[in-house]
């Protein structure tokens, strides 16, 4: 904890000013951390006990903050969770993933959005979901990519160097990692201080000195991990989030040690959670519960304001479009998300709005206290309601009405992966060791 005392008393000292930017320092620069499979239960904002998110955590009390503690993902896995977040567009709006494997050529996006507005544009991003392929590189200047799964370590210090430099022209930067990831590396000193028993994890990973959980054990029709198993494997992704956690505080301290952070515009967020054995569900592509629609978000405008928690449901898809207005720009065309007017003024209450997520199997609905997924058919949908619903006799009836024209049976997402990665060799590679490549040969 007393990195988050640290993080908290450097970064209150920076807090001064209103909602914008002042004259002096103009526009201000907009970052956007990806912590990617960080589930919302498992963060300090949360209450989750083991710790895992110091740097989350004080980031959130600091003056100007908003914690939205019922945040949804529009989808289950990366890539068109990322599509949705920098479109404004639910799941099958864009079809991403889905039915087609990259944006339609001209789409415009987060980035294209703020470039067209002056703002230089940079991401720092991994993995095969954030390939250059998916059509987001084209809003970036620079588009720093690698298609393997990487810790977001490696991109603090580039992404640092880049923001601290003196500059007359505003910056967005998309910082992103795949740390919590299966199979969710560590380095071993993180890894052992949450196995149970204080037994280590034996399994090593490719980079020397790190633990891992063996990919391998999280075959979904597989047979059930054992109890055991099962708590070191939540242990290894324990020690994920809390590394990944650890380089989001070096981010925060080297913007707030160069100047940076009083002007700038900061969200952070997870695309996705992760299912760890609950119910027998393992990893998140084929998701069905809170586990993995609900995920952390945590915006912060440079605000003398007092930190606040929004507890209305909103979706990641909202969010481009309540940027767009917060910087009186054009959204990006077809964006279907609303605008979360709470973030734009506190004494502002925006109506209540029902949220619809895909994952590869299953549809998720929410609307109020009422949450229900639903398996794809053959002509129907099997419904079930999550816990804490409300049980009401019309549930699933209702939550049926918001599902709304979705369709009741996908069958293009095998034939969207194999698409491809049949055009790219090394993107196939790395859709099959993250296991999204169902191989029949």
């Amino acid at each position: 904890m007393a990195v988050a005392r640290r993080l908290i008393g450097a970064l209150l000292l920076t807090t001064s000013g209103g909602c914008g930017a002042s004259a002096e320092h103009g526009p201000p620069d907009v970052l956007l951390v990806a912590l990617d499979t960080v589930r919302w239960d498992h963060t300090d904002l949360a209450g989750y006990p083991a710790g895992v998110t110091p740097n989350l955590a004080a980031f959130a009390q600091l003056p100007g903050s908003v914690v939205f503690s019922r945040a949804y993902t529009d989808a289950a896995w990366s890539q068109p969770a990322y599509v949705s977040l920098f479109t404004g567009q639910q799941a099958l709006t864009h079809g991403v993933g889905y039915h087609r494997s990259a944006l339609d050529p001209g789409q415009a996006t987060l980035a294209t959005m703020l470039r067209a507005s002056g703002y230089q544009t940079r991401a720092y991003a991994s993995g095969p979901h954030l390939a250059p392929a998916t059509g987001l590189a084209d809003g970036f200047d620079q588009y720093n990519h690698s298609i393997d799964q990487r810790t977001i370590a490696i991109q603090v210090e580039p992404a640092l160097d880049w923001l601290k430099e003196d500059s007359a022209v505003p910056r967005f930067a998309f910082v992103h990692g795949y740390d919590a990831h299966a199979p969710y590396g560590a380095p071993a000193i993180l890894s052992d201080r949450f196995q149970p028993d204080g037994k280590p994890l034996r399994e090593s990973c490719t980079v020397p000195g790190w633990r891992c959980f063996p990919p391998g054990e999280m075959n979904r029709t597989g047979p059930a991990l054992s109890a055991e198993r099962q708590a070191q494997l939540v242990g290894a992704y324990d020690a994920a989030v809390l590394y990944a956690d650890h380089q989001l505080g070096r981010l925060l301290h080297g913007l707030e040690a160069s100047g940076r952070l009083e002007n700038t515009v900061v969200v952070v967020l997870s695309d996705h959670g992760e299912m760890l054995g609950e119910d027998g569900g393992l990893g998140h592509d084929a998701g069905y519960s809170d586990a993995v629609y609900h995920v952390p978000l945590v915006v912060r405008f440079p605000s003398d304001a007092p930190a606040r928690t929004v507890d209305r449901l909103v979706s990641l898809s909202d969010l481009v479009p309540t940027l767009a207005q917060r910087f009186e720009m054009v959204a990006p065309g077809g964006a279907d998300g609303h605008v979360i007017g709470e973030l734009l003024d506190p004494a502002v209450e925006s109506p209540p709005h029902p949220h619809r997520g895909a994952s590869t199997c299953c549809y998720y609905v929410r609307d109020g206290d009422d949450a229900a997924w639903a398996l794809h058919g053959t002509g129907s949908l099997d419904w079930s309601l999550l816990p804490g619903s409300t049980g009401r006799a019309d549930a699933t009836t209702h939550l049926a009405t918001v599902l709304g024209d979705w369709p009741v049976q996908l069958t293009g997402v095998e034939a969207v992966n194999r698409e491809a990665g049949e055009r790219d060799p090394a993107l196939k590679k790395a859709l099959q060791e993250s296991g999204y490549w169902k191989s029949e040969d």
